[in-house]
């Protein structure tokens, strides 16, 4: 595995694109590697014949190790099937019990529904009367146009919104009009249709999705910034002739922060 960038510590195996028994030319593309950078093909240092295979597609290793075996003749080749035999059967009974235990982690998540109910709180209960206690109709600037457009009473309109405020999708609907998308986001409401983690859009409830290189690069290099020790420095600085000198320019349209961009350039 060679080191793709002066931070990669370890790779992953996207794709072969050459099998076992092909032959293979030095500078030639024979794998994509996924870095904390990006993916990248990985070129082959020597021409021959590729043996074996020992790390498949989806394996992880660190820099340095082995990940085929080149054969420059025909000789070697079957010296080398039987190293990479007896290499990949390692790696194989290695990686087995890492993938156990994360089953049983993530048993007892698609067991709490409860989790997901309160996205749908705010629609479930009874919309609260519009009118305040003064009797006026609290309703959005939005709505008020709306229903003057539309010609709906707000008498007779129930808000959904905070505190039993009138917005434009109540006025819609009371006046039987499809509801506005972009009503929404005028309003002020939050669009739930929008999913709070988009990163784990495509992991089903309970399953858990291992981080790509470049996540598990963010997570070290974000956990080692919690150790690097913080610090301020302050200066006690007089700025009796800058004010003075800003009450001069200032009727001409000069800005406080062009002085300071200025001195400190």
């Amino acid at each position: 595995m060679p080191a793709l960038s002066s931070t990669m510590s370890e790779g992953k195996i996207v794709s072969w694109l050459k099998q076992p028994g092909d032959e293979v030319k030095k500078g030639e593309a024979v794998l994509v590697v996924e870095s904390d950078k990006a993916d990248m093909d990985v070129e082959c240092f020597h021409s021959g014949t590729l043996a074996a295979v020992l790390l498949p597609a989806g394996a992880t290793a660190p820099v340095g190790e082995t990940l085929a075996l080149v054969a420059e003749t025909a000789a070697e080749v079957e010296e080398a099937k039987a190293r990479g035999n007896t290499a990949a059967s390692q790696p194989s009974a290695e990686s087995a019990p890492p993938s156990t235990p994360e089953a049983p982690s993530r048993v007892e998540a698609p067991t709490t529904p409860a989790a997901g109910v309160p996205t749908k709180a705010p629609a479930t209960p009874a919309p609260d009367p519009a009118p305040a206690p003064g009797g006026r109709i609290v309703a959005s600037p939005r709505a008020k146009a709306l229903a003057r457009r539309l010609g709906v009473a707000l008498e007779s309109v129930q808000g959904s919104g905070p505190h039993g405020r009138i917005v434009a999708n109540d006025v819609e609907r009371a006046a039987g009009q499809p509801l506005s998308t972009s009503s929404l986001v005028r309003e002020g409401r939050p669009q739930t249709t929008t999913p709070a983690t988009p990163a784990l859009a495509k992991a089903a409830p309970g399953q858990a999705v291992a981080f790509t290189t470049a996540q598990q690069a963010v997570n070290r290099n974000m956990t080692a910034s919690l150790g690097a020790p913080c610090f301020q420095v302050g200066y006690t600085i007089a700025t009796d002739p800058l004010e003075a000198f800003y009450k001069q320019v200032k009727p001409r349209g000069v800005t406080m922060t062009a002085l300071l961009v200025k001195a400190v350039a």
